[in-house]
């Protein structure tokens, strides 16, 4: 059947693609447990801090669930799909890495699900976003129920889910589902851009904020934890130096 999925490494950033541009990337069972693969060699790369997620060719980021494949399975083979699914897509949302999902076109459906599980979602000005499931009388089926109205609230999730309609990406990014909004020539240069910035943050601290946003009684604990760390005193130390510097210039 081939490689579902490939990657390449572009500094301290993976560059990972669906490539199944045939089927506009759809997701099979076999997709994810690559994705899982994948995702497992890039958390113990010793350079690697970011992924950045993409569809092969030029029509989809992913298109949705495998249709084909999902009518083929019988009921315990379809509970399996999900349980591999639900696995990847909160291991994608808990990862130390730090996760953007590129979308140049179609992100439907499970595809759109998948985009919800990671950091942040970037959108080339001619994407399409949508859950059309309800037109084949389904319900998404990789925890868009929770992800979807945690961003963009229960009113609109419901709007979408009911409706089951594509929207453009402009509209997407007026209600909060995508982050940022870029012409399609500029999408993967410009979330190049965002990480080089964002990934000045120590790495183990953006796991520690990507924690904190989802537990957060364990503030505390956190805190504590960053507090007592080297990288922290080194740097604590350097903007006391700094200052101590300042005040003693201003005061000459």
């Amino acid at each position: 059947m081939g490689q579902h999925v490939v990657f390449e490494e572009l500094d301290r950033v993976a560059l990972v693609r669906f490539h199944r541009p045939e089927i506009l990337n759809a997701l099979a069972p076999e997709t994810f447990l690559e994705l899982e693969k994948v995702w497992e060699e890039l958390e113990s790369h010793p350079k690697i801090r970011a992924v950045i997620l993409t569809g092969e060719g030029e029509k989809a980021f992913v298109s949705g669930a495998d249709i084909h494949a999902l009518s083929e399975m019988d009921k315990p083979e379809v509970a399996s799909y999900l349980k591999i699914a639900h696995r990847v897509l909160d291991r994608i949302e808990s990862s130390p890495l730090l996760s953007i999902a590129c979308l140049h076109g179609y992100a439907l459906g499970g595809g759109l699900e998948l985009a919800l599980a990671c950091d942040f979602i970037f959108a080339g000005d001619k994407a399409q976003l949508g859950f059309p499931e309800v037109h084949l009388a389904l319900v998404p089926g990789f925890d868009a129920f929770k992800r979807l109205p945690q961003r963009i609230g229960k009113s609109q999730a419901k709007r979408l889910l009911l409706l089951g309609n594509r929207i453009s990406a402009e509209e997407a990014e007026k209600i909060g589902l995508v982050d940022r909004l870029f012409h399609l020539d500029s999408l993967l240069p410009s979330t190049l851009l965002f990480l080089e910035e964002v990934l000045k943050a120590p790495p183990k601290l953006i796991h520690t904020i990507k924690r904190g946003l989802h537990y957060p009684d364990e503030s505390d604990h956190l805190f504590t934890a960053a507090f007592e760390s080297q990288e922290a005193k080194k740097r604590i130390e350097a903007f006391l130096d700094k200052k101590g510097k300042v005040l003693h210039a201003a005061s000459r």
